[in-house]
């Protein structure tokens, strides 16, 4: 070993003992930053926002595991070794004495991206537990009474003044809200911009699962066609923006960095 490189091994053990002094207080829910053992762990400690990211997989894993059965809970956990097994698989890390501030930047980057896509997932699984366990909750029965019905309960002067078998109309698509401008259309606007994205991509393999999710979720929105048709309108232009400014980032995988970039557009345009 010669001494340059010898040299270059003591540059940046030094440099890493102090960033970790540097951060030496600072803790992430999944471990204790003055604990770090890993150079992936020094680098989320390094990062306020990539630390908090790790908080709140962390924070989002164990809600889930409360929420689920006990049959439920190896899966969960197998879900989530393999989400932290993969993370320098997604983003690796180069094995050299030292990164510069793009490498580190880069890496940085990709595994914010990695992060948000888990903690997505989370909140769909925890959203899918509570919404059984709501289920779940004995419902209270009460006695319905019809119109007649109570007209024939009452004095007839006070009768003869409540029209009898009047229904409630269905709602036509004129009274439907206009929600192109509002957070309920969310998720349509972001499936519309990853499945427009696909296409522009040429991401067969991945289109058509994609234009299944966005046509399930437009069924589920309660407003106006012409409403809709502005948000996917709104979502093509986004995605045709994303693909053309090159925001797709090569370090990860395009149905991934496209989910994020999509989110981003819809969080911006949605008030």
């Amino acid at each position: 070993m010669n001494l340059f490189y010898r040299f270059s091994i003591l540059t940046s053990i030094v440099f890493l003992l102090g960033l970790m002094a540097w951060i030496k207080e600072s803790h992430a829910a999944s471990f204790n930053c003055a604990k770090k053992r890993s150079i992936l762990e020094i680098i989320i400690c390094a990062d306020p926002n990539l630390s908090a990211l790790d908080s709140e997989v962390s924070e989002k894993y164990f809600t889930l595991k409360s929420l689920s059965s006990g049959t439920q809970n190896p899966k969960i956990l197998t879900e989530q070794r393999k989400f932290l097994q993969d993370r320098l698989k997604v983003c690796p890390i180069p094995f050299k004495p030292t990164l510069s501030d793009e490498e580190s930047g880069q890496i940085i980057v990709c595994l914010k991206g990695y992060y948000t896509l888990r903690i997505a997932t989370l909140k769909k699984e925890i959203a899918n537990q509570e919404g059984q366990v709501r289920e779940n909750i004995p419902k209270t029965t009460s006695t319905v009474v019809s119109t007649n019905q109570a007209v024939g309960n009452m004095p007839e002067a006070e009768s003869k003044a409540i029209p009898t078998n009047q229904s409630i109309p269905p709602k036509s698509e004129t009274t439907l809200p206009q929600c192109d401008q509002s957070i309920i259309a969310k998720k349509y606007y972001v499936a519309s911009c990853i499945t427009h994205g696909m296409e522009i991509g040429k991401k067969s393999d991945m289109l058509q699962d994609a234009e299944s999710k966005m046509n399930s979720e437009r069924k589920q929105i309660d407003c106006s066609p012409d409403s809709l048709d502005r948000v996917h309108a709104a979502a093509n232009s986004a995605a045709e923006r994303i693909i053309s400014s090159g925001m797709i980032s090569s370090l990860m995988d395009f149905g991934d960095a496209i989910t994020i970039e999509c989110n981003k557009a819809a969080t911006t345009s949605l008030k």
